[in-house]
């Protein structure tokens, strides 16, 4: 029989084999780092861009913010406006007011009385004055109920005082009402 040595040939098998494997590991190790390389670059590339996104958001919401500032601005001076604005219509309303209450005053004092003072606020009205008698408080008071723009009289005071020119006079004070007159809007 012959005898032939594989010994060199198994050897040289063996290295080629190892060789590859090396070789297959390589490949392997590079591919695996470019891939990894690669899906980095990707990830940077959307954080950039996520980034990016956030820097516009924010200087929109700023943006935004300062058009919120002007608008709220904006409302509270429309406000004071309007404000004002009422309050000259309320003072347009009421200018012929002061005139039909003054003509009203002339007409429900009675001879013998005599005002000293009048105080006007919101529809309430203070009258101080002097009278010769208690008969002509109680006239005045009457021609008050019968009048169409004041109403609901109501004596506070009457204190006799001293013995003038005109005889023995006496101080009063009265307060009433005054009747609203309609607006130009109430009446449509």
């Amino acid at each position: 029989m012959t005898r032939i040595n594989l010994l060199p040939w198994r050897e040289a098998l063996r290295k080629k084999k190892q060789k590859d494997f090396f070789v297959g590991i390589g490949g392997s190790a590079i591919l695996g780092i470019v891939v990894v390389l690669a899906y980095l670059t990707y990830l940077n590339g959307e954080i950039k861009a996520q980034q990016e996104m956030r820097a516009k958001v924010e200087q929109k919401t700023k943006e935004l913010r300062l058009v919120t500032n002007k608008i709220r601005d904006i409302k509270k001076k429309k406000t004071i406006i309007d404000d004002k604005m009422m309050a000259i219509q309320k003072l347009q309303n009421s200018r012929q007011t002061v005139v039909h209450f003054m003509d009203e005053v002339g007409k429900v004092i009675p001879v013998g009385v005599h005002l000293t003072e009048i105080k006007q606020g919101e529809g309430l009205v203070s009258i101080k004055g002097k009278t010769q008698s208690n008969a002509r408080i109680s006239e005045l008071m009457r021609n008050i109920d019968s009048s169409d723009w004041l109403v609901a009289p109501e004596i506070s005071v009457i204190q006799t005082g001293k013995k003038g020119a005109n005889g023995k006079l006496s101080d009063f004070t009265l307060t009433l009402k005054q009747r609203k007159n309609k607006t130009k809007e109430e009446d449509q």
